[in-house]
């Protein structure tokens, strides 16, 4: 059943594209016939298949044109199997997260949704806010010179060979030849053959028409080489008018039940301490 839900959402993905000129020429879209030949590739190993299967499950589009990183937490939080806070309405009992169950009383510690929509999500908000779910580690990583491409390559590649991890990464569409400027997408999977990442861009509705005429074409899945990808993600993002900081890429990995077990002994102890005080 998986394996069918997986191709058939993956038809759906080709069947519903529209492909356009804003397109880097070394980018190789996920209808283009060698994109195939790559996923393959990439899917030999069932723990590599297994994260790529979920992340396709779980993907759908942003509902606002700011939700590029409330969309790419949804996906990655919902293919790694963590539970919400909140219940949908005609869902119950299941915990299923989505684009307004998201924004539980610790998310919206960090943004609320009316401030995502004028200003969107930095790097360091989205590690934050995801940093809340407490069935999660998130680690923010921006792309300094002090990084560097290997630093970024050895945890990129690590985190997309464990199935408990995904990857959401901030970058500037420009770099790659895209349509935009910053956005957040997840990772899908690494193929070590073409040195290549899928990007599974959360902005399906740039594959549409407007009114007057335009195809844009650059919100479809694509496969980019780790050095685009770099420079994409090596680019300082203006947060105000005084500071800059770069963008990067955020590392969720799923907690053990032991880990998450320490953590609600940890709460304890605090609560105890604070009323000790």
């Amino acid at each position: 059943m998986r394996a069918q839900k997986v191709t058939l959402l993956a038809s759906a993905l080709i069947i519903g594209i529209i492909t356009g000129p804003a397109r880097a020429s070394d980018l190789i879209p996920f209808d283009d016939f060698r994109s195939k030949a790559i996923l393959e590739s990439a899917t030999e190993r069932p723990e590599i298949w297994s994260s790529v299967a979920h992340i396709f499950e779980s993907y759908e589009s942003q509902r606002t044109q700011a939700y590029c990183g409330v969309a790419s937490t949804v996906i990655s939080l919902n293919s790694l199997g963590i539970p919400g806070e909140n219940y949908v309405d005609d869902w119950f009992p299941f915990l299923s997260i989505n684009q307004h169950t998201i924004f539980s009383k610790s998310f919206l510690s960090v943004k609320a949704p009316n401030k995502i929509n004028m200003e969107g999500l930095t790097l360091d908000q989205l590690g934050a806010a995801i940093s809340t779910n407490k069935f999660v580690k998130a680690t923010t990583h921006h792309a300094t010179p002090e990084l560097g491409f290997d630093g970024f390559k050895t945890i990129i590649t690590a985190a997309l060979s464990d199935p408990n991890s995904r990857v959401i990464i901030n970058y500037l569409r420009g770099k790659l030849n895209q349509a935009g400027s910053g956005h957040h997408s997840p990772l899908a999977t690494y193929d070590p053959k073409t040195d290549r990442v899928l990007i599974m861009d959360t902005a399906r509705y740039k594959n549409g028409i407007t009114e007057g005429g335009l195809k844009d074409g650059s919100g479809q899945p694509v496969w980019v080489t780790l050095e685009d990808l770099w420079s994409s993600l090596n680019t300082e993002d203006q947060i105000d008018a005084t500071t800059k900081l770069y963008r990067g890429f955020v590392v969720i990995t799923k907690k053990s039940a032991a880990e998450i077990k320490a953590d609600k002994i940890q709460a304890a102890r605090d609560v105890l301490k604070q009323e000790g005080n």
